[in-house]
């Protein structure tokens, strides 16, 4: 994919901010490779026993969940809805790291407890992870902090949807406008969280085989598609 908005190393999100012309390139490459990564997903559709506890199927059910919800963040974001698009990224980061933990720590009880619908809190990744390593343990707290305040509603994922008028007051914004070079600025960080989100959750389906060989091969021409295009 030729956007620069997948790009992990590039700060331009937080400096200039993306052009109109780059987020409506990146909408179009985004919205296709989901479609495919959701789609090939499907192809597990009547593999799995309703009744069946597996990891691979809740592997699947996750992934689904993830893809789908990035997906519809997506689709607010091309209208400017900051709100809803926001409070998916914490959603996400906390299936990842549920992901991680069902798939690599040694509890085979947090498989059970997640069939039965018990709540399995971030800290306990979190406690898992300082097991492993402490500093990425304090990284992956602060991270989840920075994310929270989406979903916590602090002041200034509030203070995104405002503007200060020619009197000096505050006016909401329902949507932000692509248009508006201050609104964009706003929007390019976001699009920026849900590049990184798009990209690395793709992996996880082949991190956690529940895509075979081939089908990650058509996920991954589909990333490399048009990749000499000009954008």
């Amino acid at each position: 994919m030729k956007s620069e908005l997948w790009d992990k190393d590039s700060i331009k999100a937080f400096t200039t901010g993306y052009s109109t012309e780059e987020l409506d390139f990146f909408d179009k490459e985004c919205e296709d490779f989901l479609t495919v990564v959701i789609n090939l997903s499907r192809t597990q559709n009547d593999k799995f026993d309703v009744k069946s506890r597996e990891l691979k199927k809740a592997n699947w059910l996750i992934l689904n969940d993830i893809s789908c919800s990035l997906f519809d963040c997506l689709t607010e974001l091309k209208k400017g809805n900051i709100r809803i698009a926001g409070r998916v990224f914490r959603d996400v980061l906390e299936s990842m790291h549920l992901l991680e933990l069902l798939n690599k720590s040694d509890d085979g009880k947090l498989l059970e407890k997640w069939f039965d619908n018990e709540f399995i809190p971030h800290k306990t990744y979190r406690d898992w992870l300082k097991k492993k390593d402490e500093k990425l343990a304090t990284l992956t707290r602060d991270v989840y902090r920075l994310y929270s305040q989406f979903s916590h509603r602090n002041f200034k994922p509030i203070s995104d949807s405002y503007y200060t008028n020619q009197n000096g007051n505050l006016e909401h914004k329902w949507h932000l406008d692509r248009k508006n070079i201050d609104d964009l600025k706003i929007l390019s960080i976001y699009y920026s969280h849900l590049s990184y989100f798009v990209f690395n959750s793709s992996l996880n389906y082949g991190d956690y085989e529940v895509l075979n060989s081939f089908e990650l091969s058509v996920m991954a021409k589909e990333a490399l598609k048009n990749t000499e295009t000009e954008k």
